[in-house]
């Protein structure tokens, strides 16, 4: 009776072993850590136990601290300049960059999203500890990698979102044309409702077309166009004019032979290619 009387008391020694039992499962779970025992062991013994409280910042943006966290509990959001842009939670780490960019300020701050437990493990250690196995340095270059990826993707305009707000821009410009015009043709001019409504189309019509002909997402494009035609009416116009009833001849250069009208229609050409290239490069 004694005895377990004792023990119900006394369950801290017990607590700390299964305690200790669940963060080592946490670690060998962890992505970097892949299972590898005796990097478990290591990271134990070199890191040291934190508490985080909800809301608490763990890693703060700018600053030029340079801990690695290995989330054992909990959840945090990852902001950049003030704005979530990832959730982690138990068993992933925070802070890995800096084991390759030592002492360079944070580039995103850590806060915690409920509270938190973590191990924490200072840059020099988890560096030793990467530069001593291969293995856990490649796994460290993949997770790096596809964070930075991330991080750039998250900084381009989503493809594709820049055409769709030209586009509805463009047909709500067109609409206003069209209902302007209209309303004008009917009231100061005294046109028909019905021919106040078609020429009100034709011209928020053209408003539209001409808005979306010229998107500057495709900005090469409406160049290769605008070049393409040049290039046609030259080739067409560029070699005669007619003034008065009397054709004359306007061939390009000091010399008027037809090698300096095929050279222009050639360095049009050039030009149009190199919109097209750079149409498809951007």
């Amino acid at each position: 009776m004694i005895s377990m009387k004792s023990k119900a008391e006394n369950p801290t020694e017990l607590d700390k072993i299964q305690h200790e039992s669940r963060i080592r499962r946490v670690l060998a779970s962890n992505r970097l850590v892949s299972g590898d025992s005796d990097l478990v062991e290591n990271l134990f013994d070199e890191g040291a136990f934190q508490h985080f409280r909800k809301g608490s910042e763990i890693i703060t943006q700018g600053c030029a601290d340079n801990h690695v966290y290995f989330l054992i509990s909990g959840k945090v959001d990852v902001l950049i300049n003030g704005s979530v842009r990832d959730e982690k939670a138990a068993p992933d780490t925070v802070g890995e960059l800096a084991a390759h960019k030592p002492f360079k300020p944070r580039t995103a701050t850590v806060r915690a999203a409920t509270d938190l437990e973590v191990l924490r493990v200072e840059c020099k250690q988890f560096a030793s500890l990467v530069d001593g196995d291969s293995e856990m340095e490649r796994r460290l270059g993949d997770l790096t990698g596809e964070m930075l990826h991330a991080r750039l993707a998250d900084n381009v305009e989503p493809k594709g979102k820049l055409s769709t707000d030209w586009v509805t821009m463009s047909v709500l410009v067109g609409a206003g044309c069209w209902l302007i015009l209209a309303v004008i043709l009917k009231t100061q001019f005294g046109f028909s409702f019905g021919v106040s409504a078609l020429i009100g189309a034709i011209f928020g019509a053209m408003a539209s077309i001409f808005l979306l002909m010229n998107n500057p997402k495709f900005f090469y494009r409406s160049m290769f166009r605008l070049t393409l035609l040049a290039g046609l009416g030259y080739a067409t116009f560029g070699g005669i004019v007619v003034a008065g009833g009397t054709r004359l001849e306007i061939l390009p250069g000091t010399s008027g032979d037809l090698g300096s009208y095929i050279i222009t229609l050639i360095f049009v050409f050039l030009i149009c290619m190199l919109c097209v290239w750079k149409d498809k490069s951007s």
